[in-house]
C-alpha cells in the first residue's frame, strides 16, 4: 500500500492502544504519533532504488524492512527513537509496543497487494502475495481515514475497533471477487482450449471490481482486463485514448472479454538466450510472468526487453523494463540494460556486481 494509508493505518493501532486513563498506556495523542511514523518507516527502503535499481526491485524493496523476524529490532529503535524525541525515554517499552503493532500493520496490508513480501528476511528468501488489493486502494484509506477521525473526535476506542472489523471484511470481499476472476479465466481456457499451468488474479485501480486475469504456460501468456460488475464493454483497444481518466474503460464485461497473447521468447532462440543468461538472473527472479515486449534491430546491435506483466495497465508505459543488447560484430557479449521509468526509449546500461553476474 502506499505510504500514506500505511502511516493512517499505524495511527489508528496507535489509538486503539493509547488512553487517557491508564498509566500503563501511552496517551492516545502520543500513541496516534508513534504509530503514524512506525508504520511509514518499512518503506524506507525507497532510497535504495537510488543505488540499486535492479537489486531495489528483487531484493530490497520489501526485505529486510518488511520482515517479521526484524520486526522486533525495528520496533525497538523506533520505540527509543520515539521516546527520546518525545522526551519520554523511562516509557520506551510503551512505544515500543506501539510501534510493534504499527509495524505488524504495515506489513499485514502489503502481503494483501501484488508485490512480494519477503515475510523471513534475511533468513528465508521466502514471499508472499496474496493479491487482493491494488497498491493504492482509496477504498482502503478511506475506511482507514474515517475510522480515525471518527474515534479520535468521539474519543471512543470501540470506533476503531469496528473500523478495523470493517477492513477485514472489505479484504475478505475482494478474496471472493479475485476467486471469482480465476474461475472466469478457467472457463475462458476451457472454451479455446488453451493449456496453461496456472491462472492468476491481479488486482486494478479505479474499482474492487477492476482485475487483470493471466493464464500462463511455458510459452506465454492469456491476458484480459474484466470489470466483475460491468455488463456493458467499451470498445477500447490499447493505443487509442491514452489518458488516465479512460483507464476504467478498458476493463470488459465477463462476457465479452478480449484476451492478448504475450509471449515469453517470441519463437526467437536469441530472446531464450537473453532469458536464461547469467546476467538477467536478478530479473528472472523478479519477473513474476515474464514476456518479451519488444526487438529492436538497428546497425548499432540487437536488444531483446522484457516486461512483467504484474505491472502491465492500460495506457501507461510498463515499468521495470529489462533487456539485454549485442552488437552484431559481438556473437557472445551480452550487455544488460533497462528502460528508465517514465520513458519508452531513454536505456541504460546496468552495471552488475561480480556476485550478480554468475
Amino acid at each position: 500500500m502506499d505510504t500514506i494509508t500505511h502511516s493512517l493505518a499505524g495511527a489508528l493501532v496507535g489509538h486503539v492502544l493509547g488512553s487517557e486513563r491508564n498509566k500503563y498506556l501511552l496517551s492516545s495523542k502520543k500513541s496516534v504519533l508513534c504509530g503514524s511514523i512506525a508504520a511509514a518507516f518499512p518503506d524506507i527502503d525507497y532510497i535504495t532504488a537510488l543505488i540499486d535499481p535492479l537489486l531495489f526491485i528483487t531484493y530490497w524493496h520489501r526485505g529486510i524492512t518488511h520482515s517479521v523476524i526484524m520486526l522486533p529490532f525495528w520496533a525497538l529503535i523506533l520505540g527509543v527513537v520515539i521516546a527520546l524525541f518525545m522526551k519520554h525515554l523511562n516509557q520506551w517499552r510503551m512505544y515500543f509496543a506501539v510501534s510493534t503493532a504499527a509495524l505488524m500493520s504495515h506489513i499485514l496490508l502489503d502481503a494483501m497487494t501484488s508485490w512480494d513480501l519477503q515475510i523471513f528476511a534475511p533468513l528465508s528468501d521466502y514471499r508472499i502475495s496474496l493479491r487482493y488489493v491494488f497498491v493504492i486502494d482509496p477504498i482502503v484509506t478511506g475506511i482507514i481515514f474515517v475510522t480515525l477521525f471518527s474515534a479520535y473526535t468521539l474519543s471512543v476506542r470501540w470506533v476503531s475497533l469496528i473500523g478495523i472489523l470493517v477492513l477485514i471484511f472489505y479484504f475478505y470481499a475482494l478474496s471472493i471477487l479475485q476467486h471469482n476472476a480465476i474461475i472466469t479465466g478457467e472457463k475462458a481456457s476451457q472454451y479455446h482450449d488453451w493449456e496453461y499451468e496456472k491462472i492468476a488474479a491481479l488486482p486494478q485501480p479505479f474499482s474492487p471490481f477492476n482485475w487483470k486475469i493471466i493464464v500462463s504456460n511455458d510459452s506465454g501468456h492469456w491476458l484480459t482486463f474484466v470489470n466483475l460488475a460491468s455488463n456493458i464493454s467499451d470498445n477500447n483497444v490499447f493505443g487509442t485514448n491514452e489518458n488516465i481518466f479512460s483507464i476504467p474503460r478498458y476493463y470488459r464485461a465477463k462476457h465479452d472479454l478480449e484476451w492478448t497473447y504475450f509471449p515469453r521468447f517470441e519463437g526467437n532462440a536469441d530472446a531464450k538466450t537473453v532469458w536464461t543468461h547469467p546476467k538477467f538472473k536478478l530479473f528472472r527472479k523478479f519477473a513474476h510472468f515474464p514476456a518479451t515486449s519488444t526487438v529492436n534491430t538497428s546497425n548499432s546491435g540487437v536488444c531483446f526487453w522484457f516486461i512483467d506483466l504484474r505491472f502491465l495497465i492500460p495506457v501507461f508505459d510498463t515499468p521495470f523494463q529489462y533487456g539485454m543488447c549485442r552488437n552484431p560484430n559481438d556473437k557472445e557479449d551480452w550487455m544488460l540494460y533497462r528502460i528508465k521509468n517514465f520513458s519508452e526509449h531513454n536505456k541504460e546500461l546496468v552495471k552488475l556486481s561480480r556476485n550478480d553476474r554468475h
